[in-house]
């Protein structure tokens, strides 16, 4: 088994014989204007199938870019590249559903106290905070951002644990939303309830070995229904090559926390390790720096425009 762990000494070296250090920041280099963007005239499971028989790999933005889990956070990134868009879905006291990662609003508006106890005349007054500034920008609900990514992009709904699948799943059913959205699920007995409650919808599901695959195939749950999350720590080449000998797709992330492989990718300049993630198989790169990716994939002569596939 070929796999490709990602510490910092490596990463180091990486950036050391490639000379990476002379490269302009990707910040430097941003692409501004975009050629296309998943405005999805097909099904879902078409769509991803199409994008990997062409080789087109996909972009999804952890919390929806910056400010995190915001309107204005998925435009942002937008404005840089078609790309996917994961996002949090909580819900405050009434059963609103919202836009929020934290079980508080304290580190990401400017208010305080948990999410779940908010009426929604509070939490219309909350306003978002990025880098200390009090931005004119409100956290969304969930029915804002799904009538905003209409004919924009996909949103990849990760449910915290207080969120009733039925109330979600009737949002997306209200918002006409089917083909457009995918569900995660963190583990096989999530994904075959939302499965159960939801026969077409497209799932991200955990696979990370070939136990997992065998338990995931005895499932039940449609195999070109499903992207394979694949972890954020090291790649798997061999069970990449499984995966789409199955036509399931590859999410590999490079998110986290401090020690995040895009942290440590910018700490050592070595960006070319985001073109080397798709050259080892993986068909939907999950980051928190969608704007250092992109740069990269197309400084390498890339492409993420989905023309061919809508």
């Amino acid at each position: 088994m070929n796999k490709f762990v990602i510490t910092l000494p490596l990463l180091a070296l990486i950036a050391c014989s490639q000379n990476i250090s002379e490269t302009p920041s990707p910040s430097e280099d941003i692409i501004q204007s975009k050629d296309d963007i998943f405005a999805i005239n097909s099904s879902l499971p078409d769509f991803f199938n199409c994008m990997d028989e062409n080789l087109i790999p996909i972009i999804s933005a952890h919390r929806g870019g910056n400010p995190e889990n915001s309107i204005l956070g998925m435009a942002n990134t937008l404005a840089i590249s078609p790309a996917m868009m994961e996002i949090d879905v909580a819900s405050i006291a009434d059963g609103t559903l919202v836009l929020m990662h934290d079980d508080t609003v304290n580190r990401t508006t400017n208010g305080t106290g948990p999410i779940a106890d908010l009426s929604r005349t509070k939490f219309d007054a909350l306003r978002i905070v990025e880098n200390s500034k009090v931005l004119s920008e409100r956290p969304p609900t969930l029915e804002e951002a799904l009538t905003w990514a209409d004919g924009k992009t996909i949103l990849q709904l990760d449910m915290k644990r207080s969120v009733d699948y039925d109330d979600v799943i009737a949002a997306v059913k209200k918002a006409g939303a089917e083909k457009r959205v995918l569900f995660i699920a963190y583990t096989l007995a999530q994904a075959k309830i939302l499965h159960r409650k939801m026969p077409d919808a497209m799932i991200s599901v955990t696979i990370t070995d070939g136990d997992k695959l065998a338990k995931f195939e005895d499932s039940g749950i449609p195999s070109n229904q499903v992207l394979a999350w694949t972890g954020n720590s090291e790649t798997d080449e061999a069970l990449y090559k499984t995966l789409d000998n199955k036509g399931i797709e590859v999410i590999f992330g490079t998110l986290g926390g401090r020690n995040s492989i895009d942290k440590k990718i910018a700490k050592a300049g070595s960006y070319n390790l985001y073109t080397d993630f798709i050259s080892n198989g993986v068909d939907i790169l999950a980051t928190d720096t969608p704007a250092a990716a992109v740069s990269q994939i197309r400084k390498n002569g890339g492409t993420l425009s989905p023309a061919a596939c809508l």
